[in-house]
């Protein structure tokens, strides 16, 4: 048996995900204790936090506030080494968590190419508000050029982006 233990005590167990009721304080909270961009960013900026933006700005808000519903109980990990192919079975849960989602709280199909425009336009934003400038002659130039959305990033402690979290969910009828 493999499982991981939710902060209300819940088991979830990955290979059983299908079976998995989610809890929206379980997912505000273990987003809230996620930091975004590998640890790196200038000041905490959580998951939770980046996820209201997203459904902020998203033609689908509910996914937009749920698009990470994965790191609420697995790391974020970086895309340049979650895509690389070592993380297969990684991947497997984290769509099989989506595919829950969808149906728990009917969402309909994942919009990945929305969701994925909706946040490289909010990483510029992002970029300007919770990274170092980029260092020349690292090759990211491209990365750090554009306009992003007109959004105050806040950087809040993880009591408080739990609560942000929680009042869009309940905005959007999800809590």
């Amino acid at each position: 048996m493999s499982w991981m233990q939710t902060y209300k005590g819940r088991a979830f167990d990955p290979f059983a995900v299908e079976s998995f009721d989610f809890d929206i304080e379980e997912i505000a909270h273990g987003l809230s204790q996620e930091c975004r961009f590998g640890k790196q960013s200038t000041s905490f900026y959580s998951v939770a936090e980046h996820s209201v933006y997203v459904s902020r700005l998203a033609n689908r808000p509910k996914w937009g506030l749920l698009h990470d519903i994965d790191e609420f109980i697995l790391p974020d990990i970086p895309k340049p080494i979650k895509h690389l192919g070592l993380c297969e079975g990684f991947l497997t849960v984290a769509e099989q968590m989506r595919d829950r989602a969808s149906i728990q709280f009917d969402l309909g199909p994942y919009p990945k190419s929305h969701i994925d425009k909706v946040e490289w336009w909010l990483m510029q934003t992002e970029r300007q508000s919770v990274m170092a400038d980029v260092a020349p002659g690292q090759g990211l130039e491209d990365w750090a050029r554009g306009e992003g959305p007109n959004i105050k990033i806040a950087c809040l402690n993880p009591k408080a982006a739990k609560a942000f979290f929680l009042t869009e969910a309940s905005k959007l009828g999800l809590y």
